[in-house]
């Protein structure tokens, strides 16, 4: 098997299927150029098509740096509880539909919902006007609004959302 990281992705095949596979891009480390032909060179410099990727890496370094100080149970805790109060809300709503478990343990942040007389894709359209970015998703038959709140969202954005629904 072949491991090969380069900044912070990874590929991992078998060394002889490693051969088979051509590269999408030439340049940088991935080849040996001479007069009119290209060949490629041996793994893992043969998949290394340009300068590594360093201020993504020192990024996303930061990042897990970040969300390690606040920790990861206090994010889920605050994802669950932003989604909880959205859940709430939304359930007020006249002709709302909530979709997932009804079991608190079994949910996770997502909230997924759509309004009886408002067509997802219209409301999400609406919604991103003021900065409300929510995504539909076609699940089974039927379009559905998915929301994500995350650790940095707030309280305020929730009901600035739920009234942007309400106006509908």
């Amino acid at each position: 098997m072949v491991v090969w990281s380069n900044g912070y992705g990874h590929f991992f095949c078998r060394k002889d299927s490693s051969e088979l596979i051509e590269p999408l891009q030439i340049g940088g480390e991935s080849a040996i150029f001479h007069e009119d032909k290209v060949a490629h060179k041996e793994m893992p410099a043969r998949f290394q098509a340009g300068f590594r990727n360093w201020s993504g890496a020192a990024g996303l370094e930061a990042s897990i740096i970040y969300l390690k100080k606040i920790g990861i149970s206090a994010i889920r805790e605050r994802n669950i509880k932003l989604a909880e109060l959205l859940r709430q809300e939304i359930s007020k709503i006249s002709g709302a539909i909530l979709y997932g478990p009804e079991e608190k343990e079994r949910r996770t942040s997502i909230v997924s919902f759509s309004i009886q007389g408002q067509d997802s894709k219209t409301l999400v359209a609406r919604l991103e006007k003021n900065n409300i970015i929510l995504a539909v998703r076609d699940i089974f038959s039927k379009k559905i609004v998915r929301a994500s709140p995350h650790f940095y969202n707030t309280e305020s954005e929730i009901h600035a959302m739920i009234d942007t629904i309400k106006k509908g």
